[in-house]
């Protein structure tokens, strides 16, 4: 596999380029922040997507639970389901947030042709309150599939335990 990232950012120097140069690069650089932008309105789209799945199949066990005599083993397999659908949303994630990091890092090499840094500057701005003022979004977002993963190991542990008539709520 050949790697990628020593090859320059820029095919042409500015001088080689022309009058253009810079109006073109600060073209560039739109498009390229829309890009980044446009990766974070799919992450939150593929984000209410994967909770409304995580609900409903947090609601699928409770109607499976309470209105059918389900068998133990379909009950399991609710939550086995909803570890999955998790652990996939979680994938989805780690996905999103290594490409954004990888675009804001060209952001940044295009900002250091232009008169200002301020994507650059920003990401210094919140390495500096990290821990005190600010936690990165990325950092909560990744957590919520975890929750879920617990919920459903809770139902699993909840489901076993019930058939195994440690938790007798009828009496």
């Amino acid at each position: 596999m050949t790697k990628h990232s020593d090859k320059p950012l820029f095919n042409h120097e500015k001088e080689s380029y022309g009058d253009s140069f810079n109006a073109h690069l600060l073209e560039q650089y739109k498009l390229y922040v829309q890009s980044a932008d446009n990766v974070s309105a799919r992450r939150g789209a593929s984000n209410r997507y994967m909770l409304t799945l995580s609900v409903a199949i947090v609601a699928l066990y409770g109607v499976f639970y309470t209105n059918f005599d389900a068998d133990v083993s379909v009950l399991a397999l609710v939550p086995v389901v909803g570890i999955a659908v998790s652990l996939v949303w979680n994938a989805i994630i780690k996905s999103h947030v290594a490409l954004n990091e990888i675009k804001f890092k060209i952001v940044h090499e295009l900002e250091d042709h232009l008169p200002a840094s301020i994507y650059k500057h920003e990401r210094l701005l919140t390495e500096d309150g990290r821990g005190e003022t600010y936690l990165e979004v990325s950092t909560i977002e990744a957590s919520v599939p975890w929750l879920f993963v617990a919920l459903h190991v809770a139902l699993t542990a909840w489901i076993i335990g019930e058939d195994f008539g440690f938790f007798d709520l009828a009496g």
